[in-house]
């Protein structure tokens, strides 16, 4: 039984041990600058799980049928693993799996507090289903001591069981571990091939889970991947990692100016890897992460998602050097401020989770963000004692909502609903 592969090694084993981010990974990884990773396989889990009598806590956590008793089977399972251990036979591999990829002492962090620890380690998640999820950060930083890395694995564990995951009855968790190259800034990219679009984001300092950081953005064009609009931003704030505190943090940017992060050459060379990726994976939607470091470029993370109705729609490569196109059409990033709408208690159809699958796929953003404002207005406003610990989860799960965290909050303001009407009638 093997419990931890090197990343290259990854198409060779069975897809059900090393999860969906790991498998995308390791295909990019035979055409792409990634940096030296390993995947601690899904048997690790499983040994975790039996060895601490988890199954009969998971079972009640999958199987719980309101959004009232999976919050509360959530809280109940979180304390379970945090105070469970690996098994001692576990433990040896992962101390193993743990010094392989520490190993790189050169490569300190610029932006890190200290830097007088082991290099530092990215753990990212890697599972068999939906991971659309906001509610915790799917990939984690860590470097000091074999236990903090432990500790970190099972934070990760911890992040794949929130309530908006479309977790499975049996489910199946792997964990990347890299090890992070030297970074001066980080590029996200997303491609959609549908609509022949490539969106560019690029910022000083390490990745920004929870969207607080100013970035500078790019629409580019597949066919000739130039870019078609700009954004310049004033970066005022930056993502570091303390080693002190072993956790990323926001600190105030003091070179922030509203010169451009990184080149026109790395926004379309980062473009056209994305572009790359979907065309050997066959992806109809293409996310990536690149750390950027002077004009070397590493990628560091990957999302693959596949359109399973109709077939995809892949754009042959195209060979010709790239261009930036001049002059850039200035592009407004930042939806308009909406005054907020009302949801009146008797608004039922609101709360109908097909209508609002339907509402998020017709109408732009501005109008799915009023409605997120309102959900969480009417929240905060009728939350009773019994709801006090709910209602914050579902309020973070909304910053990058999806089809799922948004049919929980709407759930939740029914019961709020019949909660009031039934107080009401008494």
């Amino acid at each position: 039984m093997s419990f931890f592969i090197p990343l290259k090694n990854a198409l060779e084993v069975e897809k059900s041990t090393i999860g969906q981010k790991a498998l995308a990974f390791a295909t990019v990884e035979q055409n792409i600058n990634i940096p030296f990773s390993m995947v601690i396989t899904t048997n690790v889990f499983d040994e975790f799980v039996h060895y601490n009598q988890l199954e009969l806590e998971i079972d009640w956590y999958c199987k719980a049928p309101t959004v009232k008793e999976k919050l509360n089977s959530f809280e109940r399972l979180t304390t379970a693993i945090k105070n469970a251990q690996f098994p001692y036979h576990v433990v040896d591999s992962l101390q193993e799996c743990y010094e392989l990829v520490s190993l790189d002492t050169n490569n300190l962090h610029k932006l890190s507090a200290h830097s007088d620890s082991k290099g530092l380690m990215m753990l990212s998640r890697s599972v068999n289903y939906d991971d659309s999820t906001n509610m915790t950060p799917s990939t984690m930083f860590t470097r000091e001591t074999f236990k903090q890395f432990l500790e970190t694995v099972k934070k990760i564990y911890i992040g794949s069981f929130v309530p908006s995951a479309n977790l499975g009855s049996n489910p199946k968790i792997a964990v990347i571990i890299t090890r992070v190259p030297d970074l001066q800034a980080t590029v996200e990219t997303e491609c959609v091939f549908s609509e022949n679009s490539l969106y560019v984001k690029s910022y000083n300092g390490f990745p920004d889970f929870f969207n607080v950081v100013e970035k500078d953005q790019f629409l580019l064009a597949i066919d000739f991947l130039k870019i078609k609009k700009s954004s310049i931003e004033t970066q005022k704030r930056v993502i570091v990692f303390d080693s002190k505190e072993n956790t990323n943090t926001i600190k105030e940017f003091s070179q922030g100016n509203t010169s451009q992060c990184v080149s026109d050459n790395i926004v379309l060379e980062t473009g056209r890897l994305t572009k790359k990726i979907g065309n050997e994976t066959k992806a109809s939607i293409v996310k990536a992460k690149f750390f950027i470091n002077k004009d070397q470029i590493t990628c560091i993370d990957v999302d693959l998602k596949y359109d399973l109705t109709k077939p995809t729609q892949v754009t042959k490569i195209v060979e010709e050097p790239v261009y930036v196109e001049e002059p850039k059409e200035n592009l407004d990033f930042t939806a308009p401020i909406v005054e907020e709408e009302k949801i009146s208690l008797t608004d039922d159809h609101v709360f109908n989770p097909e209508k609002i699958k339907h509402f998020m796929e017709v109408v732009d953003e501005t109008e799915v963000q009023n409605l997120i404002k309102s959900l969480i207005s009417f929240m905060e406003k009728y939350k009773t004692r019994e709801f006090a610990q709910i209602v914050p989860i579902l309020t973070r799960s909304l910053e990058d909502p999806e089809k799922n965290s948004l049919i929980q909050t709407l759930e939740l303001c029914k019961e709020i609903i019949r909660k009031f009407k039934d107080a009401q009638e008494e």
